[in-house]
């Protein structure tokens, strides 16, 4: 009987087309079949999406600048399309806040690096400014055999395998049925102000999450999954920031 009252007052979520905004062409950066944190944000800004203003440091060279770009503190990141996890083989380092720092961290992340992993194609070393704090959420998307583009969200961070607190919905979805993809979360009182916190900028996260559902949706002969983890969802009107993403091409 619970079950036929459910259906009974089920109403579909407004349908948003994926073809509602034109598809970007991304083939230039689906060329090989495992991507860097670097090349998938390089995608995913290709695609309209706002990412932190990041610089991939090919040599030791072209640090300064890098620096100068990024302001203290910084974070610098190990980046390569064999190495998914790159903090557990010494790829990151963070709240770095001088330059003297900064060039002995590259030095010292590289020779680790080459060390743990010595036959991975190393790209560089992405720099970049570190994030303000905000509530951390996951974003992704994959392919069902059934249902096709999936898009899913949840608490983020290294907590999202332990608590599995996760929403799924077919790509696309509107910003309305992201927000209620939000509110069906355990951890959503953390995005309204919890104990005192400030309110979050859901308004921001539910245009990000509809957007990663519709490039997922639009490229689904292209993509098979997008990750963005964490994403930092700052206070009421300050936006979000992608700490990290990955993109991985089909076949």
């Amino acid at each position: 009987m619970r079950r036929l009252a459910d259906y009974a007052g089920f109403k579909p979520a407004p349908e948003i087309a994926a073809s509602a905004s034109p598809a970007h062409d991304l083939s230039r950066h689906l060329t090989s079949k495992t991507l860097s944190e670097y090349d998938s944000k390089s995608l995913l800004r290709a695609a309209g999406i706002a990412l932190p203003d990041e610089v991939l440091v090919t040599d030791r060279d072209g640090l300064d600048a890098a620096i100068e770009r990024a302001g203290f503190p910084l974070v610098m990141k190990i980046q390569s399309p064999a190495i998914a996890h790159k903090s557990e083989v010494g790829g990151v380092r963070v709240n770095i806040a001088a330059k003297g720092a900064a060039f002995t961290a590259y030095r010292d992340m590289l020779e680790t690096v080459q060390k743990q992993r010595p036959g991975a194609e190393i790209q560089g070393v992405l720099v970049g400014p570190m994030a303000r704090r905000g509530v951390e959420i996951i974003i992704g998307t994959m392919l069902d055999a059934t249902f096709g583009p999936m898009v899913m969200v949840g608490l983020g961070g290294i907590t999202t395998e332990l608590f599995k607190d996760v929403a799924y919905r077919p790509a696309p979805v509107s910003a309305a049925e992201a927000a209620t993809m939000l509110e069906t979360l355990k951890a959503a009182p953390l995005l309204h102000g919890f104990r005192g916190a400030p309110k979050a900028d859901v308004a921001a996260l539910v245009r990000l999450i509809s957007q990663i559902s519709v490039l997922a949706a639009q490229h689904r002969g292209e993509i098979a999954e997008i990750e963005v983890n964490p994403v930092l969802v700052h206070p009421e009107g300050q936006g979000v920031t992608i700490v990290d993403a990955l993109v991985v091409p089909r076949g």
